[in-house]
């Protein structure tokens, strides 16, 4: 849930790629669970919505055997937010506050697609935003997905070698690379 537009963003790193950084919020899955809605709402997949408020977590009122089980696939949810942005130019999951858009991503009142995107993007976006986690690829599948593989075959190579699978973990669990 840490990948967003505009945020360690570079892009033209010398070669014209795209590199992601700064996800504002990291642990270690060995030794911590992340077991409340931590980070930005708008890029928040709806499994990390429904988690408790931490105050209910503090106040032991929910325990850690009551949270449900994330993976990678809101990681998945975060990115496919961010493509959407940078695709469309708007978010696509809007409110008039946070409460709203909490309640849109719950809802899966998605932004309707624009007409000119490409049905090979569309059909990313839609998986990628699909409102049930199992719905979503994982993110290592996300690599031989033919839009990507058209649009970006040297990147989509490079990145195979360094995404790993993630057991699922109580709670939800932030981004994590493999070393490369």
């Amino acid at each position: 849930q840490g990948v967003q537009a505009g945020v360690g963003v570079k892009v033209g790193a010398g070669d014209g790629g795209v590199r992601l950084g700064d996800f504002g919020l990291t642990m270690s899955l060995a030794q911590e669970l992340a077991i409340s809605p931590v980070g930005t709402v708008e890029y928040m997949a709806p499994e990390v919505v429904a988690l408790p408020p931490v105050d209910a977590v503090t106040s032991g009122a929910v325990t850690a055997a009551d949270i449900t089980v994330c993976d990678e696939k809101v990681d998945v949810w975060a990115l496919g937010v961010t493509l959407y942005e940078l695709l469309t130019g708007h978010l696509p999951f809007e409110g008039a506050d946070k409460a709203a858009v909490k309640a849109a991503i719950a809802r899966g009142a998605m932004r309707p697609l624009p007409r000119g995107l490409s049905p090979g993007a569309v059909n990313l976006l839609t998986s990628m935003l699909a409102h049930s986690p199992a719905d979503r690829p994982a993110a290592a599948a996300l690599l031989s997905h033919p839009w990507i593989v058209a649009h970006a075959p040297a990147t989509a190579a490079a990145l195979g070698a360094v995404v790993a699978p993630r057991a699922s973990r109580k709670g939800c669990p932030l981004p994590r690379l493999a070393p490369a």
